[in-house]
């Protein structure tokens, strides 16, 4: 088997629609979304003009569902950044599907589930670049049913649980890494909870300063649904738990971005609710040769399928809202059940100034990967 780290191994742009749905069908929400595909009354806003100036996108499809059953509800979205391929984390089928730039299948992993769970529902997914942190492994995963596994290129088509919090009904959607002191660091989005649980590089729980990960105006209701580390920060966007503190709420307004430090100290409120989000979960930064929005803070809503677009300034804690990726007639582009967000390495093939992504489409009932261009 090759070596899925360090091989400069090309990566895959994949679609995952399902049969019979065409490529319109998922860039035109047809109404919101919980987080595991339930349908909810909230209405999808009709697509509206934004302001000038915000950049003009094409949203390109890839390959559809019936070339990969696996890629349903595809989820996280991590590349390797040594190597080169794509892994998605396909939350429909309790699987990985890993992917050259050719569109090559190279490798699908299985993530188990947590204790008595007939199988995982992997949400976010993150690679670690370095061989020693984490036991090893090179991709760490977040499951809803309560575990975090991680993948190394021993574990060969089958991931091992290293966290198993499912007792305490964890329920985690979104999980990152970073290097603190030399040491290796691992966050998780744990909506059940309403926390950020933070582990050491042996998986082992870091006990933090009181308050920690804690914003002291979040409003009542809502719970982390995503960490993103972004340099020296921690993001985390936050969303309305069901009465169930399972699946996510939807709505217009719906959604809180907050900003930390690696040690979980509040540095202040990017984004504040009613500001544009609707579930907010995918975010990430453009690189400089992003058209006309270089260094903006992109984030993806879930809940009605936008990319609303941030301004921010040299400390990245004060966002100006810009609207939305817009495509070639100055409306919102939409992607049904939008989940992450990604610039890929310069590795494998792939050009590192293009946005990539995942999503959920019909309900999650399948799975997109592909790509949104530049005008």
């Amino acid at each position: 088997m090759m070596n899925l780290r360090r091989n400069v191994v090309p990566v895959v742009l994949v679609l995952a629609l399902g049969l019979g749905v065409g490529f319109g069908a998922w860039s035109c929400s047809s109404g919101s979304e919980s987080s595991q595909g339930y349908p909810t009354p909230t209405p999808t806003p009709t697509p509206t003009p934004t302001p000038a100036g915000v950049q003009s996108t094409n949203v390109v499809p890839l390959i559809g569902t019936q070339n990969n059953p696996d890629v349903v509800n595809a989820w996280g979205l991590a590349f390797n950044d040594v190597a080169g391929p794509a892994w998605i984390a396909d939350n429909g089928t309790g699987k990985s599907s890993v992917y050259d730039v050719n569109s090559a299948l190279v490798l699908t992993v299985t993530i188990p589930g947590a204790a008595g769970s007939p199988k995982s529902r992997p949400t976010g997914i993150v690679f670690n670049p370095n061989a020693t942190p984490f036991l090893g492994d090179a991709f760490i995963f977040g499951s809803e049913d309560g575990a975090i596994s991680g993948w190394q290129l021993s574990s060969g088509q089958t991931a091992v649980v290293r966290i198993d919090n499912s007792g305490a009904k964890a329920v985690y959607k979104g999980v990152t890494v970073a290097t603190v002191a030399g040491a290796g660091r691992l966050y998780a989005a744990n909506f059940n909870a309403g926390t950020v649980e933070v582990y050491d590089q042996n998986y082992k729980p870091v006990t933090l300063a009181a308050g920690a990960f804690t914003d002291p105006n979040l409003p009542a209701g809502y719970a982390p649904f995503n960490v993103k580390t972004l340099g020296p920060k921690v993001y985390v966007t936050y969303a309305v738990q069901d009465p169930a503190k399972q699946v996510d709420v939807p709505g217009p307004g719906s959604g809180v971005v907050d900003a930390y430090d690696l040690n979980g100290v509040f540095l202040g409120r990017i984004v504040s609710n009613g500001a544009g989000l609707n579930a907010p979960w995918g975010i990430t930064i453009t690189p400089p040769a992003f058209g006309q929005i270089p260094n903006h803070l992109l984030v993806g809503n879930f809940g009605d399928g936008t990319v609303s677009v941030y301004g921010i300034d040299p400390t990245g804690l004060i966002a100006t809202d810009q609207g939305k990726l817009v495509d070639a007639n100055k409306n919102a582009i939409v992607i049904q059940g939008l989940w992450a967000l990604e610039f890929p390495g310069s590795v494998g093939g792939f050009n590192p100034a293009q946005l990539y992504f995942t999503a959920g489409p019909n309900g999650g009932q399948t799975g997109a990967y592909g790509r949104i261009d530049l005008l």
